[in-house]
C-alpha cells in the first residue's frame, strides 16, 4: 500500500470562506458597477432560467393588454358615438404605454460584467458549493425593469474611466480567489471522502493511484482511484474470488500537477498539498484589504460600511 497523507482541512471550513468572499465580491460590485441595483436584481437567476422567468410575465402583459384593449373598444362602441376606427386607434395608444410600461418595469435581462470569457458552469458550481445559486450574483446576474438601464450605464461608464476601471478589475480579483479557494475544496472533500472509504474498508487494504487521462476537447485531466482489496479467508477449500470495491475521483489539472510532483518522488499520495495555499491566501488577502477599501473612498457611507462589515466577516 502507498502511504497516503490526508488533508487536514475541514471542507466545510474552506467552504465558508468561499461563501463569505462572495459575500465580499457581491457586496462591493452592489457598491460599484451594480450601484443602485440591488432592488431590481434577481437572485440565483442564470440562463437556464431566464426563460422561464420571463415566460409568466410575458404571458400576462399580452394577456392585460389585450384585455384592456377588448374593454375600452367596446365601452367606446357602446357609451359614446364615436366611429370604430377610432376607439381602435385610441385602443393601440394604452397597448403601447402597457408595452412600454412593461418594458421598463417589468422586463429582464441578462447582463454580463466580466471581462473575460468564462465557464458559466463553473460559476455554478461554484455557488451551489457555497450554499446554493440563490445566494450570491453568477458572471451574468440577470436585473429587471430600469435596474437593467441602470446597470448598464455603469458598466459603460466603469470601461471609460480609468479609475472606476479598477472597480470591475478588483472585483474579478475577489472572484479570483473564489476560485482558487475552490480548488482547495475539491481536494479536501475528495481526503474526507477517502478517509471514511479507507477507514470503513480498513486502510491496510486500501491501494491509492493517480491516474492521467485525456478528456473532452482533448485536456489532460486526473483521477484518483481507491481500491480495497480485501483477501481470501485462509482455511477455505475452494479458492475464492478476492473482494475488492473501488471508487474514483475526478481532480482539477492543477491539482493534479500538484499531487503528481510528490506523488512522483516520495511514492505516496499527499492529499494535504494543497493545505499551506489555504493560509497563503490569509496574508494575501490582509494586502488587499486597503486596495479593496481604496476604490471605495468616493461611495457612500452606507455603502463602504457594507464592504467593511463583509470584509471582516472573511475567515480563514
Amino acid at each position: 500500500m502507498r502511504e497516503i497523507v490526508f488533508s487536514k482541512l475541514n471542507p466545510e471550513k474552506v467552504a465558508r470562506t468561499m461563501d463569505n468572499f462572495l459575500d465580499l465580491r457581491d457586496e462591493y460590485l452592489f457598491a460599484t458597477l451594480f450601484n443602485g441595483c440591488r432592488k431590481g436584481y434577481i437572485s440565483g437567476a442564470e440562463f437556464e432560467r431566464i426563460r422561464k422567468l420571463r415566460k409568466e410575465p410575458i404571458r400576462n402583459a399580452v394577456f392585460c393588454t389585450f384585455g384592456t384593449w377588448l374593454i375600452i373598444v367596446v365601452l367606446k362602441i357602446i357609451l359614446f358615438p364615436v366611429e370604430p376606427a377610432e376607439a381602435i386607434i385610441e385602443a393601440l395608444y394604452i397597448v403601447a404605454g402597457c408595452a412600454l410600461i412593461y418594458l421598463i418595469f417589468m422586463s429582464s435581462r441578462s447582463i454580463s460584467f466580466r471581462n473575460i470569457r468564462v465557464d458559466r458552469s463553473e460559476d455554478r458550481q461554484i455557488a451551489e458549493a457555497c450554499g446554493g445559486l440563490d445566494q450570491h450574483i453568477l458572471s451574468r446576474p440577470v436585473f429587471y425593469g430600469s435596474a437593467v438601464i441602470r446597470a448598464k450605464k455603469q458598466i459603460r461608464a466603469a470601461g471609460k474611466d480609468e479609475q472606476r476601471a479598477e472597480e470591475q478589475r478588483m472585483a474579478e480579483v475577489l472572484y479570483g480567489y473564489v476560485c482558487e479557494l475552490y480548488n482547495v475544496w475539491q481536494l479536501v472533500t475528495i481526503s474526507k471522502e477517502i478517509r471514511e472509504f479507507a477507514d470503513q474498508c480498513g486502510i491496510e487494504f486500501v491501494e491509492c493511484e493517480l491516474k492521467e487521462k485525456w478528456g473532452k476537447d482533448i485536456n489532460q485531466v486526473y483521477q484518483i482511484m481507491i481500491t480495497a482489496k480485501f483477501p481470501e479467508a485462509e482455511d477455505t477449500v475452494i479458492p475464492m474470488e478476492t473482494d475488492e470495491k473501488t471508487r474514483t475521483f475526478a481532480l482539477p489539472f492543477s491539482v493534479g500537477e500538484a499531487i503528481k510532483s510528490k506523488y512522483g518522488r516520495k511514492k505516496r499520495m499527499d492529499l494535504s498539498v494543497l493545505d499551506d495555499s489555504y493560509y497563503e491566501f490569509k496574508r494575501e488577502f490582509g494586502k488587499a484589504k486597503s486596495e479593496i477599501m481604496g476604490t471605495m473612498h468616493k461611495k457612500k457611507p452606507e455603502e463602504k460600511a457594507a464592504v467593511k462589515n463583509a470584509m471582516d466577516l472573511v475567515r480563514f
